[in-house]
């Protein structure tokens, strides 16, 4: 459902009202030539790329909202530029965040979404500049982002109830800019994959006041699965337009059309831990099963410098998600000789809107010795979704090892039925406070949340309140630097996630109260050899409390819960970025967590390790860029990774064995304009399970691919 007209304008309306007054306290003289471009200064909110070497960022905005100093951030955070994101031939999220230390693959299907584990715990969806960035299960696209932030730990702190213990993902997007500027591009791979990209960029006025870039991008092809087809349609113009030095006005536009074929992944037969072996282009659905979404996005983004110290941001975001699935799953019991079962079509229908005011204000001031960058800001959201779920069994058997397609329908029932509408109203307070010229510096936060809203069955219409009166989440952190070089931080931060199913509680029929969290970590940052080396090392320890559990069955009834577990996760975790030579560039990491139950139920027993965390994962990747002589301009890449013993979900009996991954890549430049790139991935052809779901739903790993690329720029 569309947000109504009124609401709308009334919106439109405050933020056009708001520009034009800054406008009128900050418009140049007449005095000024008209076609004098104005002074654009980085406001507090903006990081920059510019500042960063190759694989080396320096800030990120994901700890703050501001922009940063990483060494100067209590808390670990990895920043993927926009030369890795080149380099490894990024298409996907997921493929991104698989070289951070300490994320793992979520549960998904191939060319699905960007789920993903952070340090034991699921990550629900990425932000995009901060806002909220969810498109229902089917991945962003990353034709118009220049880097990626990853923030471990709970990060409630900041960005609320939406993101819980794991960690947060925040998306950076590509500028307009003042001087005109064209790319395209285009990927070819295997399983009849293309793709082609279009980036333009440059004023719309004589003075350069005027800013535009426009994206394209369009992709169709297969997977490894057989019969299986993907396409999508991505389209993102962009609008900025400068008032003065001090004023800037970005207006954002997306469009995505996705439509992919449902991948059930594969199955777990009765008795056993692991999958049944079969080639990674065996498909268990159906081709005619397909997942469409399309997503229309507008964010309208306003800064203002009032004076070197102080800084104002107004943001308006506003997401329409529709969703039509069909998801095959196998329903049957698998035999673990005769591996025959049964297969449902479940059908879901979500239509999703969501509506977000956000405002912070970013001053510094200077009492005495001590340095305050204050930043203060409120949050105003509301969604408003539609999930109709309906079961539609497929009649006959299905052999797992010699399937049959296009089974008839049988009688198709609806099994769910929800209306939420839930609004969301926050305020958040920062303050990091520097002492003897930052050498030490505190970081005080803490975000008041509050939900309203109801939940209603079209089945039964039972209406739930899925209201949370007021939920504090604290941030307590100290920056010790003994020299320019070295960091030394620690922090205590908190983080939840609201209920919104309409779920109560057995016996006393409460609602569920959120699920909460807190994060212990410590570590240091540091600079060798002149910048030449960054080392990042820390260990922590994240619990998280009032998890919902099924309730045992008798006494309660079937499909009864309660809220009593308990998880936790400790570990420790190094990453380094090396720039030893001209041209030589060494990136690594390696992650050790403990994640497991405390608490558990029923066939929950203490100590069951939490879902796709390995103990142990690493990464080690290198790459040479040759700068003079008859190779000048080659670049030629290698990265292996590696990682532990993964588990399914706590309440099933699912152990899938670890993994190594080699992949390699080169990269040709010539002159200025002209980029060739070819990569291959899962050098060895290694047959390995990603990331467990439901035990009829293990993701299978693609085997050996290559995509090549070219781009042109002019």
């Amino acid at each position: 459902m569309t947000p109504p007209l009124g609401l709308r304008l009334r919106t439109l309306v405050a933020t056009l009202t708001l520009t034009s007054v800054l406008t009128a306290q900050t418009r140049p003289s007449s005095a000024t030539a008209p076609d004098a471009p104005p002074i654009v200064q980085l406001d507090e909110f903006q990081v920059t790329s510019d500042r960063d070497t190759t694989y080396r960022a320096t800030n990120a905005a994901a700890g703050t909202r501001l922009g940063t100093k990483i060494k100067d951030l209590p808390q670990s955070i990895t920043v993927l530029t926009e030369e890795f994101l080149r380099d490894i031939g990024t298409i996907n999220l997921s493929d991104a965040l698989a070289y951070v230390g300490g994320v793992t693959t979520g549960e998904q299907q191939p060319n699905g979404g960007d789920a993903t584990t952070i340090r034991g715990y699921g990550s629900p969806f990425p932000f995009k500049d901060g806002i909220r960035d969810e498109s229902l299960n089917t991945r962003g696209d990353m034709a118009d982002i220049e880097r990626v932030e990853v923030l471990k730990g709970p990060s409630s702190f900041l960005y609320g109830n939406v993101f819980g213990i794991g960690g947060a993902i925040n998306k950076i997007s590509k500028r307009p800019k003042p001087k005109a500027q064209y790319g395209l591009g285009a990927m070819v791979g295997d399983y009849n994959f293309y793709r082609g990209q279009a980036d333009a960029t440059g004023p719309l006025s004589r003075d350069k006041t005027l800013m535009y870039r426009l994206i394209f991008a369009r992709e169709d092809g297969d997977t490894y699965r057989d019969f299986t087809h993907g396409r999508r349609l991505f389209l993102a113009p962009k609008l900025t337009k400068v008032f003065s030095a001090a004023t800037q006005l970005n207006v954002d536009f997306e469009y995505l059309r996705t439509a992919i074929t449902n991948d059930p992944n594969v199955p777990i037969a009765v008795g056993d831990i692991r999958p049944i072996r079969v080639p990674p282009s065996h498909f268990l659905g159906e081709a005619w099963a397909k997942n469409e979404v399309r997503k229309r996005s507008v964010r309208v983004i306003l800064d203002h410098r009032f004076n070197p110290n102080w800084t104002v941001r107004q943001a308006f975001a506003t997401a329409v998600n529709n969703a039509d699935k069909h998801n095959i799953a196998l329903t049957g019991t698998i035999d673990p000789v005769r591996a025959v079962t049964t297969k449902q079509d479940g059908i879901q229908i979500i239509r999703s809107t969501f509506l977000l005011l956000q405002g912070d204000v970013v001053g510094r001031v200077q009492t005495g010795p001590v340095n305050h960058r204050l930043l203060a800001g409120y949050e105003v959201s509301r969604d408003r979704v539609r999930n109709d779920v309906f079961a539609t069994p497929l009649l006959g058997t299905f052999n797992v090892y010699r399937p049959i397609y296009n089974l008839p329908r049988g009688t198709t029932t609806q099994s769910q039925g929800i209306r939420n509408k839930p609004s969301a109203y926050a305020f958040y307070l920062n303050d990091q406070i520097g002492l003897w010229r930052d050498r030490v510096q505190f970081v005080l936060g803490a975000r008041l949340d509050k939900i309203s809203g109801l939940s209603t069955s079209s089945l039964t219409t039972a209406k739930t309140d899925v209201s949370v009166p007021h939920h504090w989440t604290p941030r307590l952190g100290v920056v010790v630097r003994p020299s320019e070089a070295v960091s030394l931080y620690a922090v205590y931060a908190g983080g939840f996630i609201a209920d919104r199913t309409a779920r109560v509680v057995w016996p006393d029929n409460s609602p569920v109260k959120p699920e909460t969290g807190e994060m212990l970590e410590a570590g240091v940052k540091a600079d060798f050899l002149e910048g030449k080396l960054s080392v990042n090392a820390g260990a922590f320890s994240v619990a998280r409390q009032d998890v919902v559990r099924n309730a045992p069955i008798p006494p309660a009834p079937a499909g009864a819960i309660v809220q009593n577990g308990a998880e936790q996760a400790d570990g420790a975790e190094v990453n380094f970025t090396a720039e030893l030579s001209q041209g030589l560039t060494v990136i690594g990491s390696y992650h050790y967590v403990d994640a497991y139950v405390v608490k558990g139920q029923n066939n929950i027993p203490d100590g069951k390790p939490l879902q796709n965390t390995p103990q142990h994962a690493g990464q080690l990747w290198l790459k040479y860029s040759f700068a003079q002589g008859f190779l000048q301009g080659l670049g030629v890449r290698f990265d292996v990774r590696r990682s532990g013993r993964i588990y399914g979900r706590v309440n099933q009996n699912v152990s899938l064995p670890g993994y190594t991954l080699m992949n390699a890549g080169l990269s040709y430049r010539w002159s200025r304009n002209l980029r060739l790139q070819f990569n291959a991935r899962n050098l060895a052809n290694k047959y390995y399970y990603p990331a467990a779901g439901a035990s009829n739903q293990i993701a299978l790993g693609a085997p050996r691919t290559w995509l090549a690329s070219t781009s042109y720029a002019f």
